[in-house]
């Protein structure tokens, strides 16, 4: 464990504080990934809203934030695509700076008996569920372990 030195920790926290803070919120045109994407701009957050199918959501969403004075932007990415994961997080360093809270929202399920489910969307669930998570987090953790943040 590390000893801070009071005046260490207030240049810490100086620090900390004029870091731009950027969140990518996966899965957020609808649902609690709007909900979260919303709180996180009151709350001073950059925000990516990701979407795949609801573009028409992602974007009233960001115009909204936008005529609020926060700031915005809508992705079109599927979480289940490491290059398309890759390709977003790319963008949204570009445009808002290295992403410093990630939230892995997106998620897809199939109510169904069991028997009824194709293995073809068991194989959807799984890549969106899990590898989209496993690729998000691939895409930003570098920048957050070099930061020693996020």
């Amino acid at each position: 464990m590390r000893n801070f030195t009071t005046a260490s920790l207030k240049i810490i926290e100086e620090v900390r504080s004029k870091m731009k803070n950027v969140a990518l919120i996966t899965g957020s045109s609808r649902g609690i990934g709007r909900a979260e994407a919303i709180k996180l701009a009151r709350d001073g957050y950059a925000v990516c809203i990701n979407y795949i199918e609801r573009e028409d959501k992602a974007e009233e969403l960001a115009n909204m934030l936008s005529s609020q004075g926060f700031v915005a932007m809508c992705y079109k990415a599927d979480v289940a695509n490491a290059d398309e994961v890759k390709a977003m997080v790319k963008a949204v360093e570009e445009r808002l700076g290295h992403v410093t809270l990630l939230v892995n929202n997106a998620g897809i399920a199939k109510q169904c008996l069991f028997q009824d489910m194709t293995e073809e969307y068991w194989h959807r669930m799984f890549d969106v569920n899990l590898n989209g998570a496993f690729n998000t987090i691939q895409a930003v953790l570098p920048n957050m372990l070099h930061e020693h943040a996020g």
